[in-house]
This record gives structure tokens, sequence and C-alpha cells, in this order.
């Protein structure tokens, strides 16, 4: 009997655990409001901001949805090529590969479990937006797009100082 009540509670223990890191992996709740500015028109849009080597490990792996106007942004340490797959990742997704200067030099399509890597073919780049399958066509958005680079800023701001 004192062996089924110690099992039982490891066995809570170790349910709450698990839903804690299906929370976690799955927590959209911090985002940091964004923009693209393409042309005459504005997109707004929320993410998720990738601030340390285990978060740009795990990315958007094991998500089920995503809701319709958010995404993740990922900040490199400085410019470079870029690369990204999907192992793990459940959605379609299309990433944004952007320059220092909030510029989207290209726009992808990545699929579902894919081991394939999408590569930037810029080596420019230090942002790299994910977004829903079909997001940025969907808001009119190309290469040549822009971020908000001040709203950007202040989004990077609060996310380095949330971090410490």
């Amino acid at each position: 009997m004192k062996i089924f009540r110690i099992l039982s509670v490891f066995a809570a223990g170790l349910a709450a655990a698990f839903l804690c890191a299906c929370a976690q992996k799955n927590d959209f709740s911090t985002q940091y409001p964004l923009s693209i500015i393409s042309g005459d028109s504005r997109a707004d849009f929320s993410a998720r901001i990738a601030a340390s080597p285990s978060e740009n490990a795990r990315g958007l792996m094991g998500v089920e949805s995503l809701p319709e106007n958010s995404g993740m942004l990922f900040v490199a340490d400085a410019p470079k090529m870029a690369s990204f797959w999907m192992k793990n990742t459940l959605i379609p997704l299309d990433i944004a590969f952007i320059d220092p200067e909030g510029r989207i030099l290209q726009i992808s399509k990545m699929h579902p479990h894919s081991l394939e890597p999408v590569r930037s073919v810029s080596d420019r780049v230090l942002f790299c937006l994910e977004m829903n399958g079909g997001w940025f066509e969907k808001n009119k958005i190309s290469t040549g797009s822009k971020l908000d680079t001040a709203m950007l800023q202040k989004a990077l701001d609060k996310r380095l100082s949330a971090k410490k």
C-alpha cells in the first residue's frame, strides 16, 4: 500500500512535469508586436524571439498550430548565411531571411518533418522570421519589404532585458 502511494505521487509529479514541459514548448504568451512594411501597406504580427542557443535549436518543434498572425524571430550574433530544417516541426512554415537593416532578402517554404536544409542565398542574414505557410503571400510581403526597425529594436530590448 505504501509503495502504491509513493508511485502515485511520483506519477503525479511526472505528469505535472510533462504538462509543464509541453506548455513551455508551445507557449506563445510572451510575444512582441512587430510590423513589416511593403509598399504602402503594413502587416502587423507578433513573434516570440529566440534569445538563447536552446531556443534557437528548438524553434517551433512540436508546435501543433500557430496563431494566424504569430511567428518566431531568430536573431543571429552577426550577419551570416543561415540554414534551417524542419525536424520535429509539425506545421508548414515560410521563412524570411532578413538583413541588418530589416530588409527581407528571401522568402522560402518549409515543409513539416523535412530534414532538407533551407538555406539563405545571402551571407548578410541577421534575422530569420518563421510564419505559417502562406502568411507572407497572403499579406503581400515579398523580397524588399522591410521590418519596422523601431518596433524591432523595442522588442529586442524588452526580450533581452527579460532574459536577464
